[in-house]
């Protein structure tokens, strides 16, 4: 990003635009837009870039997830992978200029990469209403298993409810 006073604010009028397009974006295409600028984000809009970033994340982790195991979305694998360390750089990034509160930008990383499943769950499970009520059902209990101590039972019990049968995320 460059010194200019508007370029901050033209980078961050761009992600939102991006957002609000809701289809993937290539994390090779951001790194592009971020690279046009050729100077270094402002920390304070780090927090947006990183969500935004986090958002593009969870949208290909559903796209890979949700795809088929006998023929598995290797665009959205890739994209998945290249976010992932995006994501990760700036997470990095936020993390050293703000140590105190690493904590909540981890679960709102987390929050934000959810997201995207739990909505293509709800839209597979809107026309299968017996797998949406099991899929209720055994969400609560795997927060019991959880809370218990039974981890493993509770991550598979999830991944029971949120991916349907034949999915990457549940072959």
């Amino acid at each position: 990003m460059n010194d200019e006073p508007g370029s901050e604010c033209d980078l961050l009028a761009r992600l939102e635009c991006l957002a609000n397009r809701s289809m993937g974006m290539s994390y090779r295409d951001f790194e592009r837009l971020l690279r046009e600028g050729n100077a270094s984000i402002p920390v304070s809009h780090l927090n947006q870039v990183h969500n935004f970033a986090c958002d593009q994340l969870g949208f290909w982790m559903a796209e890979w997830s949700f795809s088929p195991a006998h023929s598995p979305n290797t665009v959205a694998e890739t994209e998945t992978e290249g976010w992932q360390i995006l994501c990760q750089e700036i997470f990095n990034t936020l993390v050293e200029n703000y140590p105190d509160i690493s904590d909540l930008f981890e679960q709102r990383r987390k929050l934000i990469l959810l997201q995207h499943s739990l909505r293509r769950a709800v839209e597979y499970n809107k026309t299968k209403p017996f797998r949406k009520l099991t899929a209720i059902m055994l969400s609560q209990a795997s927060f019991v298993f959880n809370k218990i101590g039974f981890h493993s039972i509770a991550r598979n019990l999830y991944a029971w409810c949120l991916y349907p049968k034949g999915t990457v995320a549940r072959p």
